[in-house]
C-alpha cells in the first residue's frame, strides 16, 4: 500500500514540471517572436456554453453590408416617389384656369321686358361676334353683340309666326343665318341675319342643333340614337350612329359641336363620353368624362384646339385638346352653358346679366 502511495505522488510531480516546461516554451517562443517583430495571434476563448456543447465559437457579426444595401434602396424609392409627387402637382397646377370677369350686359327680368331674360338653355357666338342666348321660360332667342353688350334682335313667337314657339338651342352659319330648334314642335326654324322667319322643317326628337363647316344643320335625335344631317333648305342627307355603347355608337346624345374641319362632337350622355365624328359620320375617337353629363346643362363648344365642356353639377368646365387630353379645369359656379369668342374670352349667363370673363392660368376666378 505504502509503495503504491509513493508511484501516484511521483506520477503527480512529474506533470506538474511537465506542464511548467510547457509554459515556459511557450513564453520563450512568444518571447523570440515579439523580439523578431512578429505577432502571435492566440485562438479566442470559447464560452463556457460553447465548451460545454462542444460548438465551435461564433463568427463575427456580418450584417451591415446588407443593412446598408437596403438604406440606399429605400432612399432611392424615396425620391422616385417625391419625383412622382411633383410632377402630378406640376401638370395639375399647369391645367388650372381661372376666370376674371370683366363686363356684365343682358339683364334678367320679367317678359315684358324685351332683352330681359330668365331661363337659359344655351349661348352661342357667331363668327361676327354675336351673341345669342335662348330664353326657354320667356320663349325667345336674344341676340347682342359680344364685345360691348350692345343689344341686336329678340326672336319671339311672333317673329317665329309660330304661336306656341318653344326654342331650346340656336346655331348660326358662316353667312349669319339663324337655325333655332324649337324641341317641343319638334321642327327647325330659319331666320335671316336680321331675325327674319324664311322657313322651317320636321325634327323629330332632336335635341340638339349645329352648323358644319359647309352650311349644312346637325341635330341629335335622342329616340333613334343618331346624328341627323341636312341641308341649309331642310334636306334629310344621311343619318349617322345609333344605339349602343361600342365606339361610333350612342346612348342619349345631346349638344353638338363642329371644328373648323368639319368634324363633329357629340355629348355621348348615356355613355358618359364625348365622341367624335368626320363630315361623313365616321367615327374618329372617344373619350370619357370626368363627370355624369346631363342632358340640359352639358354642353360641347370647340374653340380653336380646344374643347369645352361644362359641367354644371360640379361646378367646373373642362377643358381638352383636340384628341381628348385634358390641358385645362376651370372652376366656376354652375356654368349652364358656355359661349366663347375670337379671343378666348368665355361668356356665362350669371343672375345680374351675362358675365364676360377672360381667361387666367393658375389663380382663383374672381
Amino acid at each position: 500500500m505504502a509503495t503504491g502511495k509513493k508511484t501516484t505522488g511521483k506520477a503527480r510531480n512529474q506533470k506538474t514540471l511537465a506542464g511548467s516546461r510547457d509554459s515556459s516554451v511557450r513564453r520563450g517562443a512568444r518571447g523570440r517572436a515579439q523580439a523578431g517583430g512578429a505577432a502571435v495571434q492566440e485562438p479566442p476563448l470559447a464560452s463556457a456554453a460553447q465548451t460545454a456543447t462542444g460548438m465551435p465559437p461564433a463568427a463575427p457579426a456580418g450584417g451591415e453590408k446588407p443593412r446598408s444595401v437596403i438604406m440606399v434602396i429605400l432612399g432611392v424609392i424615396a425620391v422616385l416617389v417625391a419625383v412622382e409627387v411633383v410632377v402630378l402637382f406640376k401638370g395639375k397646377v399647369d391645367r388650372q384656369r381661372a376666370l376674371k370677369a370683366v363686363a356684365t350686359f343682358g339683364e334678367r327680368g320679367e317678359p315684358q321686358r324685351l332683352q330681359a331674360f330668365k331661363g337659359t338653355m344655351t349661348e352661342k357666338i357667331d363668327g361676327q361676334g354675336r351673341l345669342f342666348l335662348v330664353d326657354s321660360e320667356w320663349k325667345k332667342v336674344l341676340a347682342w353683340k359680344a364685345t360691348t353688350g350692345e343689344f341686336l334682335m329678340a326672336i319671339t313667337s311672333e317673329g317665329a309666326q309660330r304661336e306656341n314657339f318653344s326654342p331650346t338651342d340656336v346655331a348660326i352659319d358662316a353667312k349669319g343665318n339663324i337655325y333655332v330648334l324649337d324641341q317641343v314642335n319638334q321642327e327647325v326654324s330659319v331666320f335671316t341675319p336680321g331675325g327674319d322667319w324664311v322657313r322651317r322643317w320636321p325634327a323629330r326628337n332632336a335635341v340638339a342643333i349645329a352648323v358644319a363647316a359647309n352650311g349644312d344643320v346637325l341635330v341629335s335625335d335622342s329616340q333613334d340614337m343618331k346624328i341627323v344631317r341636312y341641308s341649309p333648305e331642310g334636306k334629310e342627307l344621311r343619318r349617322f350612329a345609333g344605339p349602343g355603347t361600342a365606339k361610333g355608337k350612342l346612348k342619349n346624345p345631346s349638344r353638338l359641336a363642329t371644328d373648323a374641319k368639319g368634324n363633329i362632337y357629340v355629348v355621348d350622355h348615356g355613355n358618359q363620353r364625348i365622341q367624335v365624328f368626320s363630315p361623313e359620320g365616321a367615327f374618329r375617337r372617344a373619350w370619357p368624362l370626368k363627370f355624369v353629363p346631363s342632358n340640359n346643362t352639358t354642353g360641347v363648344t370647340v374653340w380653336g384646339n380646344e374643347v369645352y365642356v361644362n359641367d354644371f353639377q360640379n361646378s367646373y368646365i373642362w377643358v381638352y385638346s383636340l384628341q381628348g387630353k385634358l390641358v385645362g379645369q376651370i372652376k366656376i359656379t354652375y356654368p349652364s352653358t358656355v359661349a366663347i369668342d375670337q379671343e378666348g374670352n368665355i361668356y356665362l349667363p350669371a343672375p345680374g346679366g351675362i358675365d364676360r370673363y377672360v381667361q387666367l392660368k393658375g389663380q382663383k376666378s374672381q
